[in-house]
């Protein structure tokens, strides 16, 4: 497989290996295929990578479904096939000094962002992929599980491809933006980790145009004015009450309505930082104790 990272492979050898795929499936070790994968990741167009795999007849054995993906239409929205506008989206990633560390990760999920998309097609019975997103991201977690590839890289790329749909508009509110800050957070995934994602995906659009620079300056200018914010609360810790003023307000007992509480306090929070104060809280713990 090495040899398939190069970029080019004569018609000898590819015929030979082609001849000899089954070789890779009875004596290569899925931890040998995850090394050749993330290799791959790092070289100038690591779609060579899959279109080799294709071509060879291994593709449907260590992907099978981006293989699926091959001969789907894009959809009204999309002027090329599912599998073309995935190669276009994992080449388009590019390597920055935020993003070094992953980029291998960035860009596999870039190749796998769409694998759900021949299921929601069925699901939805038209030219559909509603929660293609959700279905890819529980696929690719099987499949990168079984080439062995780490829990953490596991989680990373499945979350990644989880929210790629995500609206891209410096229109959204400081509360969806907040929230999704937060999402961002649980998963270790970067802002920038999923914006580069998004802007890749458009760019693999054939039918749409690309997002301008201004654009993309002007949403990252609305995430980083909240990330900037004083009062911004990003998790339960930051809140000015815990369970045990839950507990001592309510005269609960330890048990999930604490953790109910404690969660509807966050949201209240995310919507208006103003009112993560002792005093405000404890008003909004006895209207929320009375609802539950």
């Amino acid at each position: 497989m090495a040899a398939i990272i190069s970029g080019y492979i004569d018609t000898y050898s590819l015929i030979e290996m082609k001849k000899n795929k089954d070789l890779v499936k009875k004596f290569v070790k899925p931890e040998r295929i995850r090394l050749e994968i993330l290799k791959a990741m790092k070289t100038q167009y690591p779609s060579t990578f899959f279109y080799y795999l294709k071509v060879i007849g291994l593709l449907d054995f260590i992907f099978p479904s981006l293989s699926k993906t091959i001969n789907l239409p894009g959809g009204v929205h999309h002027g090329e096939t599912v599998f073309a506008h995935s190669m276009i989206v994992g080449n388009v990633i590019r390597h920055s000094k935020k993003t070094a560390d992953k980029l291998s990760l960035i860009r596999l999920s870039g190749f796998l962002h769409d694998v759900g998309k021949p299921d929601a097609y069925i699901i939805n019975n038209k030219e559909s992929f509603n929660s293609h997103e959700k279905i890819g991201s529980e696929l690719v977690k099987q499949e990168l599980k079984n080439l062995r590839f780490t829990n953490l890289e596991i989680e990373y790329i499945s979350e990644l491809i989880n929210i790629h749909m995500r609206f891209m508009s410096n229109k959204v509110s400081p509360k969806a933006i907040r929230k999704f800050i937060i999402l961002l957070n649980k998963y270790n995934i970067h802002y920038q980790d999923w914006l580069r994602l998004r802007v890749a995906d458009r760019r693999g659009n054939l039918r749409k145009d690309n997002y301008t620079l201004s654009e993309i300056k002007s949403y990252i200018n609305s995430i980083e004015n909240i990330l900037t914010e004083e009062k911004f609360v990003s998790k339960l810790s930051l809140l000015k009450m815990n369970g045990n003023d839950v507990i001592n307000i309510t005269g609960l007992k330890q048990g999930k309505e604490i953790g109910i509480i404690l969660n509807k306090l966050l949201d209240i929070v995310i919507e208006d930082p103003s009112q993560n104060t002792k005093e405000i809280l404890t008003q909004k713990i006895g209207e929320i104790y009375e609802n539950i």
